[in-house]
């Protein structure tokens, strides 16, 4: 079976070897706080330059991924995404650089979390949330109410109502809030019928 770790694996450990920061987010994240779904690549945030490409490039070529210089450069330029990919697998990497406030504050968050042997850099519980907030599909909304009601012991809320408020996403953290209630004191009720 076709699993994702042997990709993420590879990729650290080339990472490891250059000095260019990063942060996985998307459903890797989301995993490191205890929400698993099924995902087919893994999202990053690098701190990615022109002058750096090259180095990028050889660095993930030598660790057996397709990655082409001029498709990671058109990309830096338009503020897109480009793919990196293995031929081993079906998973594979998206990334993208900073373009913006939000991606230089996910990256700014960035915690290790030890997986097996190695550790992955992933982004802050808070800004997890708010950023799944900020893109506001129904799976994201269904991310962020997860990882909040898995990790409200260690939520620090004032940073998260201090994020989205500065995303201008009260209202949707409001609502995420209030289901989260809802479902602790379901879960609560269900414990004292116990």
């Amino acid at each position: 079976m076709d699993e994702p770790e042997p990709v993420l694996r590879k990729f650290v450990k080339a990472m490891s070897t250059l000095d260019i920061p990063y942060v996985v987010v998307g459903g890797f994240a989301i995993a490191g706080w205890g929400r698993y779904r099924a995902t087919r690549d893994v999202e990053m945030i690098m701190q990615l330059k022109e002058d750096g490409v090259a180095k990028l490039v050889k660095a993930l070529r030598e660790a057996g991924f397709a990655i082409k210089a001029g498709d990671v450069r058109d990309a830096l330029r338009h503020r897109e995404h480009f793919s990196i990919f293995n031929a081993s697998s079906i998973f594979h990497v998206d990334a993208k650089g900073v373009y913006g406030r939000e991606d230089a504050r996910t990256l700014q968050s960035r915690i290790a979390v030890k997986v097996q042997d190695y550790e992955i850099p992933i982004s802050g519980l808070e800004d997890t949330i708010a950023n799944k907030l900020r893109f506001g599909r129904e799976q994201d909304l269904e991310d962020a109410l997860a990882i909040m009601v898995r990790n409200r012991a260690v939520l620090k809320s004032d940073l998260l109502e201090a994020i989205c408020g500065d995303y201008g996403l009260l209202k949707e953290l409001r609502a995420v809030q209030r289901k989260a209630r809802a479902q602790e004191e379901r879960e609560m009720a269900e414990a004292r019928q116990r």
